[in-house]
């Protein structure tokens, strides 16, 4: 795993190609007990851990600790999300989860 870096880019700064001048991350969310509780990608971890955080939200009422994995390209973190998700089927994910579509 890389070192994260949590500084924020501009995404609206007409210089930034932001799909691709960004780190691109895929994260996995883990309860007290080990549970995987979601997989995601995203290029900004801070907002993104956050917003699982807000009121309300069943992964933030359990959230205990997150993996994260530094990919170099937007489409390959999407596709390493995608590969995780069908593999490793956390209890909150629903698109590509195959525990969602055997219910």
């Amino acid at each position: 795993m890389s070192r994260l870096s949590m500084r924020l880019r501009n995404p609206h700064h007409p210089h930034a190609d932001w799909h691709n001048d960004h780190e691109h991350f895929v994260y996995r969310c883990f309860d007290v007990d080990g549970v995987l509780l979601y997989i995601g990608f995203t290029w900004d971890l801070r907002t993104r851990i956050g917003a699982h955080c807000a009121p309300g939200r069943p992964v933030g009422e359990r959230l205990s600790y997150v993996s994260v994995e530094k990919h170099p390209t937007r489409a390959a973190a999407r596709a390493a999300e995608r590969a995780a998700i069908e593999s490793e089927t956390p209890l909150f994910n629903v698109v590509h989860n195959v525990r969602v579509r055997a219910a």
